[in-house]
């Protein structure tokens, strides 16, 4: 189960998503934020997963508290939601290291796909840190015989090159 914040200075705006994602048990709603500051505050308690959040917010609008989110949640997925179909948003939010940019007012169509596609980066993330975790385990099991095998490799190269007739 994912842990899922929105953040929506609207109510209702709020409320719709709740309502779409009621049926999918994928989700857990784990809080509401009316502002910016509200989600920096929460994400820093709550560590969600994935975070829907309007640009337009009074306070701390959502691109700035985004930026700050991603200082100490660095493997949150953030999706910016607009009213307002403006490129520099679209840039801003990008910039910001988003994980979608949806129009309101919100298609539950798009809003399901769009969380399907970074639930399926979340599970990509997590098997990609699952290996590196099983390689440095790897590595710090096998550490003693990669040393004693390079040491050996040196000693024979330097002593390999001290017999030949080059050095004569």
């Amino acid at each position: 189960m994912y842990k899922l914040l929105i953040v929506d200075d609207e109510e209702l705006d709020r409320q719709l998503v709740s309502l779409m994602l009621a049926d999918h048990n994928q989700f857990e709603i784990v809080g509401e934020a009316e502002d910016g500051l509200a989600a920096i505050n929460l994400s820093q308690k709550l560590e969600p997963d994935i975070i829907l959040m309007d640009i337009r917010m009074p306070d701390k609008n959502g691109l700035d508290a985004a930026k700050e989110i991603k200082s100490f949640l660095d493997e949150v997925k953030i999706i910016m939601l607009t009213a307002y179909d403006d490129f520099q948003y679209a840039k801003e939010a990008i910039a910001g290291k988003a994980s979608a940019y949806i129009l309101k007012p919100i298609d539950e169509d798009e809003l399901l796909e769009t969380l399907s596609r970074v639930v399926h980066e979340l599970e990509e993330e997590k098997k990609q840190k699952q290996r590196l975790t099983q390689l440095k385990a790897e590595l710090d099991t096998n550490m003693g015989a990669i040393r004693t095998r390079f040491f050996n490799d040196i000693l024979e190269g330097f002593w390999g090159d001290e017999g030949s007739s080059e050095h004569l």
